[in-house]
């Protein structure tokens, strides 16, 4: 297992050395830790399908050892971030598409940079969120929380 200076510094020293784009499969080959290809290549289908491109992508590894927070967001293995533009309608259905894909492969959005996340998409990703509704004081709630939990507490 790399660690993450490591990490990027493989991934920037690849980008920078090809003469032309890497394929997931090629980057893959660069860790020795089991990336899902075919996940990654569902999400990056999409935004060519949607016609929306990102911005920023960012593809971190993250290693075995379990957090002790309770919504905290890293799981072992790779996550994806990339960043839209809000193009209105198209962009919440082209994020509403991965979220699917996302939560099919046994993954979770990260709370913190997702302002579209579905109920759904939060207690499916957090199962420890009940732990923490429960130490919630019940006049505090943010519009978050209210959106994710409200229905299902």
């Amino acid at each position: 297992m790399h660690n993450p200076e490591d990490a990027k510094r493989i991934l920037e020293a690849a980008l920078l050395a090809s003469q032309e784009p890497l394929q997931v499969q090629e980057l893959k080959r660069l860790f020795d830790q089991e990336l899902n290809v075919e996940t990654l290549r569902k999400l990056l289908a999409l935004t060519a399908e949607f016609a929306e491109g990102s911005f920023l992508v960012v593809l971190k590894l993250f290693g075995d050892k379990p957090s002790p927070g309770l919504l905290s967001f890293p799981l072992p293995g790779a996550t994806l971030a990339l960043d839209f533009p809000n193009k209105g309608a198209s962009t919440q259905r082209l994020l509403a598409a991965m979220a699917d894909i996302v939560i099919a492969a046994g993954g979770r959005l990260y709370p913190a940079k997702d302002a579209t996340m579905s109920p759904l998409a939060f207690r499916t990703g957090y199962p420890a969120w009940r732990k923490l509704e429960a130490q919630r004081d019940p006049a505090m709630m943010s519009d978050f929380w209210r959106r994710v939990t409200a229905e299902a507490a």
